[in-house]
């Protein structure tokens, strides 16, 4: 080996290192400040502040209470460690997740038309113009919504296409969006199930994966977001789906690299914020493909079939990027679509309106009406980009601090993810169908007489998902500074959701905007719960 190769070696093995050591440190930092914000601050004024008892005082014993759970799970680890979890185990977990499933699923769709109804926002544009489309036109008003919010228009196609299932199956015009609702139950649901899954893969234990799906299920199968025709539940499974397909290499790599290409592209044209997935887990595995070069040789077998797999899924991903838009472009013209694409918003306008004072960072229509009264692309892309460095030279370094700080506590102090709090939400209230309709409303409904039961258990098991991340940080800190060893898996994982938090923090905020991400913290409590119960992270090699 020469000294050449010898230093170019240590370099990557140097470069490696670095971003392992600054992904562990930036998250440990962010999500650590992130928890002492949500203990000691949340009586602050900040954007889409609610139950001010909740933010205030039920925080605080929330915080003691999961404290004390996961104390005494740490001191009673050695006694869960002596429990042996068979292949029998596991192959009984398996079946009775999926005999659930099903059963859960009617549970869900019985929930929806109960708790069914009509929002206002941007969910009822969505709405009403999958209905027109369904009817074969798009009014000139409903064009200009869908030339400034194109990230809006492939799902209120499908949502057209469903609808005209419906009329097929002849649901009644005043329940025709319940069909949408079962939909995003049963992406919901297949987001739990892929939870467990991966829950399974990375900790090796079904009882850890049972944790993180029945907290799946709490947090998202049952979550009333179903019932919204909005992109928030429909991307819910791609970032999952996306980390799963990366996960199966004992499959064939032309599957995979579909898989992880068409996961990630619905789930981008839906949602955008679905391509931090990918690109973490690209970017960890082109690190990852370095440091075996350098352990391992460039004329390694193994080095070589996972740079030829590497390619593939890239070739791919990249080939349907480019192509599927030129399709699905078609579509749209058929199905009605006429956008202009001269009035489409630029990232500076989300950006805009994510650093507004008045506002705290969330969607005002000041900052809306001003964008929209520019003619074209680039004078509404200049006057956003000039108003964005007004707002932040007013502000200066510590008032940036102090914004970024209410946005970090808006976005991540709400289990319910801001449900109730988007315009006129309660728009179209249907009938009760039976008594059990009122109950549930009671429960799910923020105007409802026990809606502080379903908060108090999504803020339990939000902030109980929070510490375990946080505490899974620590322990892969351990883990790499022991034995320099670094689990890609869950680097992926972490990356992600840095990625989506530092997102939320400067551009335009909301809660919900972290909802897609749900799959991902969950994950990384079952990382967590495994620092608790077993004292390491399971590695990769």
């Amino acid at each position: 080996m020469t000294n050449s190769y010898r230093k170019k070696s240590a370099g990557r093995s140097a470069l490696f290192h670095f971003f392992v050591s600054l992904a562990l440190g930036v998250s440990l930092v962010l999500f650590a400040l992130i928890l002492f914000l949500l203990l000691f601050f949340t009586w602050a004024d900040y954007p889409c502040r609610k139950y001010n008892f909740l933010s205030a005082a039920l925080n605080p014993l929330l915080f003691l209470l999961i404290g004390g759970i996961l104390a005494l799970l740490f001191f009673r680890r050695r006694k869960f460690t002596r429990k042996i979890e068979t292949d029998a185990g596991q192959k009984r977990a398996d079946r009775a997740v999926r005999i659930s499933l099903p059963v859960i699923y009617a549970l869900q769709v019985f929930f929806d038309v109960n708790l069914y109804f009509e929002t206002s926002w941007d969910a009822d544009v969505i709405a009403a113009s999958a209905r027109e489309l369904a009817d074969g036109h798009l009014s000139d008003e409903l064009n200009l919504y869908f030339s400034r919010c194109q990230n809006n228009v492939f799902m209120a196609w499908v949502y057209s296409l469903l609808l005209r299932v419906g009329r097929i199956f002849r649901i009644p015009d005043a329940y025709d969006l319940c069909i949408i609702a079962a939909v995003n139950s049963l992406i919901a649901l297949a987001a739990c199930y892929l939870v467990y899954r991966t829950g399974v893969l990375l900790t090796g234990s079904y009882r850890i994966a049972l944790v993180g799906y029945a907290a799946g299920l709490l947090l998202m199968a049952f979550s009333p977001w179903n019932i919204i025709p909005y992109s928030d539940t429909p991307a819910l499974a791609a970032p999952v789906l996306v980390f799963y397909f990366y996960l199966r290499r004992d499959w064939n790599p032309w599957v995979r690299a579909i898989g992880i290409a068409l996961s990630a592209f619905i789930g981008y044209i839906i949602k955008p914020t679905v391509i931090f997935a990918l690109l973490s887990a690209a970017a960890w595995e082109l690190l990852r493909l370095l440091q075996i070069r350098r352990a391992l040789g460039s004329g390694n077998p193994h080095l070589k079939q996972r740079r030829r797999e590497f390619l593939q899924a890239a070739i791919l991903t990249a080939a349907i990027f480019l192509a599927l838009p030129q399709v699905l472009g078609r579509a749209y013209s058929a199905a009605g679509f006429r956008l202009d694409s001269e009035q489409r918003y630029s990232i500076y306008h989300f950006l805009m309106l994510g650093q507004n004072d008045r506002t705290g960072g969330i969607y005002a229509d000041e900052d809306v009406n001003f964008s929209n009264s520019f003619d074209n692309y680039a004078e509404r892309k200049a006057a956003n980009i000039q108003r964005i460095k007004e707002q932040l030279q007013k502000r200066g370094f510590a008032g940036e601090l102090l914004f970024t700080g209410k946005k970090l506590i808006s976005d991540y102090n709400d289990g319910t993810f801001a449900w109730g709090v988007e315009g006129s939400f309660y728009k179209v209230l249907k009938p009760q169908l039976s008594p059990i309709s009122g109950m549930l409303r009671s429960v799910f409904y923020s105007t409802g007489s026990h809606y502080h039961v379903f908060l108090v258990c999504t803020q339990f098991l939000w902030l109980g998902a929070l510490m375990l991340l946080l505490l899974s940080i620590a322990g892969a800190i351990y883990e790499y500074r022991k034995s320099k060893a670094a689990d890609i898996r869950y680097l992926i994982i972490l990356s992600a959701l840095v990625a989506i938090t530092v997102y939320n923090a400067v551009f335009e905020t909301r809660a919900r905007y972290l909802y897609i991400y749900v799959p991902f913290y969950l994950i990384a409590a079952m990382y967590g719960i495994r620092v608790i119960l077993l004292r390491r992270l399971e590695r990769i090699s």
